[in-house]
């Protein structure tokens, strides 16, 4: 019976050392960034009064 746990706890974390790498830089290249994201537009009057004010 422990040749089977620790078989299986073996199998299990090299499961995981190659699903979780996979996870993040699928994570990591499907972020859009750069010119692909609009630029942030303000909510309310005051902050587009001080938007305006800097340009």
């Amino acid at each position: 019976m422990q040749r089977r746990q620790r078989r299986a706890h073996q199998v299990i974390w090299w499961f995981l050392a190659i699903l979780i790498p996979v996870v993040v830089a699928i994570a990591v290249f499907s972020n859009p960034t750069g010119n692909s994201q609009q630029p942030a537009e303000p909510l309310d009057d005051r902050a587009k009064q001080v938007e305006g004010g800097q340009g």
